[in-house]
């Protein structure tokens, strides 16, 4: 770390922390990922070596670049290109949601992060507002390894992921998109699985008027079928050709452009927390 000027903490977890540093000798900003000790927790040196391996292999535009690894008293430290926000900070500045072009936008290079990962055979299997980053230019970058999977590797419990996870992941980011509203609110994981079962069990016997996503005609019908392809399609065969993403442009992550959509200012912000209520 005596190459880095510590300028703050950007975020923390079970498994560590992650700090804002700029390299002293060339000025560049970083996020840097400090591990907790992971000589004594097997689950985190597990997270943290899987994440290492699996990005050293992918590089792409739309995932975050580690840029250098290294291991001191028993703590894994990675290094990453620096990202200024989180899909997450743009929910909380505009808690009513965001607006159908905005999302499209942003669902768009996430699945090319996804369909690369895919090819690749690894599936993400944490797709949430956390792990996505926006850049100032509006580049959006898929971040946090530690939980992926190849597509012949076991879960816990012995079942095999498949793409359907992620699909599946994309549904429910684009429904918090359009609403600003968590498509689960429960924290433990077998609630969280119980919540789902119920919920696509009613969605199957009670299909919602899909006016409540507060877009228009258009933007429903165009959207709606997104939420559909989890059992049925990979991100290349169902998602990429679907009218949502008619005009979508891909940006360049080394040319500052305009922002990708405008800042949506809203009078009465509320936190994820309060929304949770």
């Amino acid at each position: 770390m005596e190459r880095y000027e510590s300028l703050g903490l950007v975020g923390e977890g079970s498994y560590g922390t992650v700090l804002k540093c700029r390299h002293r000798e060339s000025g560049r900003l970083v996020a840097i990922k400090k591990f907790v000790d992971s000589d004594d927790d097997k689950t985190v040196k597990k997270i943290a070596l899987r994440e290492i391996k699996l990005l050293r292999q992918l590089r792409h535009d739309n995932l975050v670049n580690l840029l250098e690894v290294w291991k001191r008293r028993r703590r894994w430290y990675l290094v990453f290109e620096f990202v200024e926000r989180t899909l997450l900070d743009d929910l909380e500045q505009n808690p009513t949601g965001l607006d159908l072009n905005t999302s499209r936008q942003i669902l768009f290079q996430i699945l090319r992060a996804a369909a690369f990962c895919h090819q690749q055979n690894i599936i993400h299997r944490d797709i949430k507002p956390e792990n996505i980053l926006i850049s100032q230019c509006g580049v959006v970058k898929m971040c946090d390894f530690g939980f992926a999977r190849t597509m012949t590797s076991p879960a816990e419990g012995g079942f095999t992921p498949t793409t359907a996870v992620d699909v599946w992941a994309f549904g429910c980011l684009l429904l918090e998109m359009l609403t600003g509203i968590p498509a689960f609110l429960e924290s433990d994981f077998q609630n969280i699985l119980a919540e789902s079962h119920w919920i696509s069990a009613f969605l199957q016997s009670h299909p919602p008027p899909w006016t409540w996503l507060r877009v228009s005609p258009d933007g429903s019908r165009k959207t709606r079928p997104v939420f559909r392809t989890a059992r049925t399609s990979s991100v290349h065969s169902g998602l990429f050709p679907h009218p949502i993403f008619g005009r979508v442009e891909c940006k360049d992550p080394e040319r500052p452009q305009r922002k990708l959509y405008p800042s949506q200012n809203n009078q009465n912000p509320k936190t994820r927390k309060e929304r949770r209520g």
